[in-house]
């Protein structure tokens, strides 16, 4: 017999069995436990002795020792090979001598592709580990992170036809970091170091609110991530090859503030970046829709992108000639604490 379909030992549904010269007694038919069974008649080249050979998918495990009570005089051997192989191997007609018989049903399953086999091969075919995960999320809980290490040891380096950077800069508020997001819905979002941890293969990556000690750090690494060329980005332990189409970075600084000492690295970054300035204050209505309480009393000092002006009462303009009391505005002078103007109304007798 074929030694790979001869496992070492322990126990199994699926067995091989060769029965030399077979009587009636011998007749698969008349063992128990029998799910599928597959046998002919074959005459052995060398010695000419009749056997018969088969295979057997019982249906509970059995070791050796089980399989020899089921009949003595077969020799057995647990099968090594797939489901497949083992029909194949009972069914060669090179040695057939007569007929022997099929009852049952083959196992379902055996012999093709399993999920995780499937998903195996989504990683193979460059789909991201999201894609992979929705595929069958109770098998990603598993092996997610056997898929992710097979992701990093085969996947396909990718080089962009033209440059990758994006760059969004401008004041704080301007909504630089709102429009990334609108622009890469499915970003993955960068930390400011060089690690790509939890990277699965999205095609586009956003770095948000680059400052100047990032910009030190990162200068060398922002020049390749925004090229064209294929490149690689380490994780913890190994390395996984990027493949993102957009490098975003949002930044209160241009490029040439970050570097304003070294000449090529201002060059290489505005070579590798489209660079967009926002100038206009983002304005963004953050009211619940629960009514809040005095919310057309007071006026916050400081417009943002969370925050929204209105127009100041006039008891708050008198209230603001008065010293700040709890020490959120300057300790003297004008006071654009709107809630302690309005406390200082009050004390100073100035309500209308």
């Amino acid at each position: 017999m074929d030694a790979s379909l001869r496992p070492k030992c322990g126990k199994a549904t699926s067995w091989m069995f060769t029965i030399n010269n077979p009587t009636p007694a011998d007749d698969p038919n008349q063992w128990e436990g029998v799910g599928y069974a597959k046998w002919q008649l074959e005459k052995a080249p060398t010695t000419g002795t009749l056997h018969y050979q088969g295979y057997v998918e019982f249906t509970k495990q059995h070791r050796l020792a089980g399989v020899k009570k089921i009949n003595g005089r077969a020799a057995w051997f647990m099968r090594g090979g797939t489901q497949k192989q083992a029909v194949d191997y009972v069914s060669k007609p090179e040695t057939y001598e007569g007929p022997g018989g099929e009852i049952g049903e083959q196992a379902p399953g055996q012999g093709a592709r399993s999920d995780l086999q499937l998903m195996c091969e989504m990683v193979r075919d460059g789909s991201t580990m999201k894609e992979v995960a929705l595929s069958n999320m109770a098998q990603f809980v598993v092996h997610n992170r056997g898929l992710e290490t097979l992701g990093q040891v085969i996947g396909d380096t990718y080089t962009h036809d033209d440059i990758r950077g994006v760059w969004y800069w401008g004041k704080p508020g301007t909504g630089k970091s709102h429009q990334a997001r609108q622009d890469y819905p499915d970003a993955y979002q960068k930390s400011q170091n060089k690690w790509f941890c939890g990277y699965a293969g999205e095609k586009s990556i956003i770095l948000d609110d680059l400052d100047k000690l990032g910009g030190d750090k990162l200068g060398h690494y922002l020049k390749i991530w925004a090229d064209k060329y294929a490149c690689s980005a380490e994780v913890k332990g190994a390395k996984v090859n990027l493949k993102h189409e957009a490098f975003v970075v949002t930044s209160n600084y241009h490029p040439d503030t970050l570097w304003p000492d070294d000449e090529e690295m201002r060059a290489a970054i505005n070579r590798r970046f489209e660079i967009t300035e926002f100038k206009i204050l983002y304005k963004r209505d953050n009211t619940t829709s629960k009514k809040r309480k005095r919310s057309d009393d007071y006026i916050l000092a400081t417009p943002g992108p969370k925050r929204k002006t209105i127009e100041m009462p006039k008891i708050v303009a008198k209230a603001i000639k008065t010293k700040c009391k709890i020490g959120m505005c300057a300790d003297v002078g004008p006071c654009f604490c709107a809630q302690n103007a309005y406390v200082d109304a009050k004390a100073a007798g100035m309500e209308e």
